[in-house]
């Protein structure tokens, strides 16, 4: 099976000949996992310091955080979904790490929501 793209093939050792597909989908990848890492830490410490300190806020700001980073995964995913598929002619052979995106926005963000009501 032969893909052919409306586009020409692009030289990525320069970033800037990539186009605004490829930079918004490192953009919303990039912010998701700044976003994630603060995230997991406050929700590691409000889960280490429950005992010490009742601080509400911590767990709403890493559900939040979570969230949001999910968010960021979503809209990876959905705009690199929908470059391909508006640009390639015939089938689009998805690869795992592709279906991986989709089910890693939805446990993010199902862990953050579960961050929020714990």
């Amino acid at each position: 099976m032969v893909l052919s793209f409306r586009s020409a093939a692009v030289d990525v050792s320069d970033i800037s000949t990539l186009s605004a597909f490829n930079h918004a989908c490192r953009f919303f990848a990039l912010v998701g996992a700044l976003l994630l890492i603060p995230g997991v830490v406050l929700g590691i410490l409000y889960a280490v310091k429950q005992g010490f300190t009742d601080k509400v806020y911590m767990k709403k700001t890493a559900g939040g955080l979570i969230i949001a980073a999910g968010a960021c995964g979503f809209l990876t995913a959905a705009i690199y979904t929908g470059y391909l598929q508006a640009n390639t002619v015939g089938a689009v052979p998805y690869g795992y790490s592709f279906y991986l995106t989709w089910v890693q926005t939805l446990f993010t963000v199902g862990g953050g929501v579960v961050c929020l009501t714990a």
